[in-house]
């Protein structure tokens, strides 16, 4: 029964790792193609 608890428990734990890493990797995407993209305009226009 503890085996199963402990390989459960592992599941929800990398799978809310992959979550936050997920997130924090679209975070940083969205924020640094917003600001290329506020300092390549003005060079365009």
């Amino acid at each position: 029964m503890g085996e199963i608890l402990v390989a459960v428990a592992t599941k929800m734990g990398i799978a809310l790792a992959e979550a936050i890493i997920l997130r924090l990797v679209w975070h940083v995407w969205s924020v640094s193609a917003r600001t290329l993209r506020t300092v390549a305009v003005p060079a365009t226009a």
